[in-house]
């Protein structure tokens, strides 16, 4: 698990270097980024140069440099403290904002808005949370992730009370250490007593 805290800028760039990632692999890829920056911040991830970029971040992904690079400079061109004070003031257009920048989609701005502003009207919602939360009984989508079957989960989470927002980064970690694809071991998760697939299957 990777716990997302910083400025809301070092959370942005945290939350799309971890896209389909290790929490090993991004948590070296941050250090040396931090440590070339000196401080993670728009405008020096703007200033480094492009392929040294990617040389850092090359082992989440190529990729996600160029998109790392364009997201700081465009962020830099608002100004240094722009991206800080529209997360301050918090409401829906930061979360319009932030699907406007390069590689930022509905999962990875829920994430940072949850995250930074303590949102609790938006769930971030991917295949192993959907998993956990249908096996739970917590919703009874068990589709593939459609924009129509990822609010139909957000609402059933948030149906239960706000809580569910700020816990979801628990449940990703249960999908990824017990509720996993295929079995899950639920001999081993914590939350067997209050899950449906654990009482249908007698814990396996």
């Amino acid at each position: 698990m990777i716990l997302l805290s910083g400025s809301p800028f070092e959370t942005l760039v945290l939350a799309i270097l971890a896209q389909a990632r290790p929490a090993d692999a991004v948590r070296t890829v941050f250090s040396r980024l931090a440590a070339a920056c000196g401080g993670v911040t728009p405008r020096r991830v703007a200033a480094l140069p492009l392929p040294h970029l990617v040389q850092l971040v090359r082992l989440v992904g190529e990729a996600k440099a160029a998109r790392l690079h364009a997201t700081a400079a465009m962020l830099d061109r608002r100004g240094e403290t722009a991206f800080d004070r529209l997360f301050g003031a918090s409401g829906p257009h930061a979360l319009t904002f932030l699907m406007s920048l390069p590689g930022v989609a509905t999962h990875t701005a829920a994430i940072v808005t949850t995250i930074i502003n303590d949102v609790p009207e938006t769930v971030p919602i991917d295949q192993n949370l959907l998993r956990v939360a249908f096996r739970l009984g917590l919703t009874d989508h068990d589709g593939g992730l459609t924009k129509p079957g990822i609010r139909q989960v957000a609402a059933d989470l948030l149906a239960y009370g706000p809580d569910l927002a700020r816990v979801h980064p628990l449940l990703q970690q249960v999908a990824l250490d017990t509720c996993t694809v295929g079995v899950p071991d639920c001999r081993r998760c914590f939350l067997a007593d209050s899950c449906r697939h654990a009482a249908a299957t007698a814990y396996g």
